[in-house]
């Protein structure tokens, strides 16, 4: 700011001596040029600092608020998911992950043909975010696993993993907005904003389920999804 305000004063200070400037002479001629150059720049730049401060500001006050944010709507169609396909399909987007990581991913597929009743594209996200998360928070050599089963009239599908774990002092921040805990853990490129735990709690309730979690610092972790079970039928060998 102090630089910003030095320079538009030795602009102004130029503008009203321009007419005395031999612009013929290089030793005047170019200091005058640059600095003409630099006047609206200078504008520029501190109008861009100004409403980033501002922009910094307002999301510090509304992080400070989210206690007080209500959930968001989200516009779901919720429809009869035979669970083994998605599992599948979300297995093989996770494998790469994990196999560069040298993480043992494995999804165990239910013994009976299970069918959830939740939006298909949300479904697949909130799957994606917990597996995505329990490959980035375990070590090499680790392991990841996905079970399902029914209980009654809902479903649990379980995302275990032998991370870093979690404190019990931070199970339920986990899922408050913007919050992100053991950010050393993990590189600059791999850290989000905190909200994919968030909007994945927020999508599963949407879907009449819920998200939970279970932690121990230093052993692991075990996400469980809870959604309405459309039906149930056996598996005919």
């Amino acid at each position: 700011f102090a630089t910003a305000a030095v320079l538009i004063l030795v602009g102004a200070a130029m503008f009203k001596s321009i007419g005395r400037i031999n612009f013929s002479k290089l030793e005047e001629g170019v200091p005058a040029f640059l600095t003409l150059i630099l006047i609206p720049l200078t504008f520029s730049i501190t109008q861009g600092i100004l409403w980033g401060f501002i922009s910094h500001v307002g999301l510090y006050l509304m992080v400070g608020r989210r206690r007080e944010i209500h959930p968001v709507m989200y516009a779901l169609a919720l429809v009869s998911i035979a669970v083994n396909p998605a599992l599948t399909e979300v297995e093989g987007l996770c494998t790469l992950q994990a196999k560069e990581k040298g993480i043992t991913l494995t999804v165990t597929p239910p013994e009976t043909d299970i069918h959830v009743a939740a939006d298909t594209e949300r479904f697949q996200q909130i799957l994606l975010n917990l597996i995505t998360n329990a490959i980035k928070f375990t070590k090499s050599g680790g392991t990841v696993k996905v079970v399902c089963a029914a209980e009654g009239e809902m479903v649990r599908l379980r995302v275990t993993d032998t991370g870093v774990g979690v404190r019990p002092a931070d199970v339920d921040r986990v899922f408050e907005p913007f919050v992100q805990i053991d950010r050393h853990l993990t590189s600059a490129t791999q850290q989000g904003v905190g909200l994919g735990l968030s909007i994945s709690r927020e999508l599963a309730r949407a879907m009449h389920g819920d998200l939970t979690l279970q932690s121990m610092e230093g052993v692991g972790s075990a996400f469980t999804l809870t959604l309405p079970c459309a039906f149930v039928t056996p598996i005919h060998s």
